[in-house]
């Protein structure tokens, strides 16, 4: 068993490699999840760090990621 040989991503992982956040921005929607709940996505949005949209376009994003939305 390698773990390269992982088929599924993170959220956080994907969204980076999209370019679509930043690190910093990842680290403060993290902050906001553990303060008021909720998941990732949903603090990336309230923030403004990321629109509605690109986290449905993930959804239909052909990896599997293995964060719950």
């Amino acid at each position: 068993m390698c773990p390269k040989d992982r088929t599924t991503v993170t959220l956080a992982e994907l969204l980076l490699e999209e370019n679509e956040v930043v690190p910093w921005q990842l680290q403060d929607a993290r902050n906001y999840q553990e303060r008021k709940g909720g998941t990732l996505a949903r603090a990336l949005v309230r923030l403004g760090f990321v629109k509605d949209e690109v986290i449905t376009d993930l959804r239909l994003h052909p990896r599997d990621i293995s964060e719950t939305f």
